[in-house]
């Protein structure tokens, strides 16, 4: 965590990367080097993306890059185009026994590659939704889940604000006062919104279990259980 002096009156309050350097490269020139050999070797090169599609929102893991780095350069090159002008960014909290829905105070996140400034008035909006969502800085300074995505979205949307949410618990009344949350801030400017949530949906299995894991994960994603998905 890093405070600029912007005025007598002012601080801005910048969130530090923890994984530059360990889970993907930690200077601008190797980070972009990085970006496009998995664009390449994901089949999206360059300046070209997927036109056959255009979701709203896409589901990738938070794994060190050098794990998750193909699967983050397919997805990103199905949205890459898109004229996004902000990002939800949804993640799990990893390192914390709390059970809470968490926003970031930072007025912005850093990468290698450019700052990622927050939407403040955005996240003061889904604020109050709910009594559920607490403005806490503390769970994002050492949590990885969001950060790995960040230089990705740098890269292909550096102009966008972000709002970084992240969710350390499972329990339904929580998770369906979220979805009614982004439902009531978003709905009406799904044209310039862009969902990315991050999981990593078999992690710590022997391939045979990872498979299986991962195909019942996107049997429950394309029919919309989400009381099977909360549940497992």
């Amino acid at each position: 965590m890093q405070y600029q002096n912007t005025s007598p009156a002012e601080y801005h309050r910048s969130r530090s990367p923890v994984m530059a350097g360990m889970f993907y490269p930690d200077t601008d020139a190797a980070l972009r080097i990085a970006l496009n050999r998995y664009y390449e070797i994901s089949g999206m090169q360059g300046s070209e993306t997927r036109t056959d599609c255009n979701p709203l929102g896409i589901i990738v893991p938070h794994a060190a890059w050098e794990l998750s780095g193909l699967l983050l350069g397919r997805a990103f090159s199905l949205v890459r185009k898109r004229p996004i002008e902000q990002v939800v960014l949804l993640g799990p909290l990893h390192a914390s026994t709390q059970e809470g829905i968490y926003v970031s105070e930072s007025d912005s996140f850093e990468t290698p590659i450019g700052d990622l400034w927050v939407h403040k008035n955005k996240v003061d909006e889904f604020l109050s939704c709910s009594t559920i969502f607490e403005l806490n800085d503390i769970p994002h300074l050492s949590e990885h889940s969001l950060e790995v995505v960040l230089p990705w979205i740098a890269d292909a949307f550096p102009q966008v604000s972000i709002i970084p949410i992240l969710i350390g618990t499972s329990r339904t009344n929580h998770i369906h006062a979220l979805s009614r949350a982004l439902e009531l801030c978003f709905s009406d400017e799904l044209d310039k919104t862009l969902f990315i949530a991050t999981t990593n949906v078999s992690a710590h299995y022997d391939n045979d279990e990872a498979f299986e894991q991962g195909r019942r994960f996107l049997e429950l994603v394309q029919t919309g259980d989400g009381a099977q998905l909360i549940g497992n």
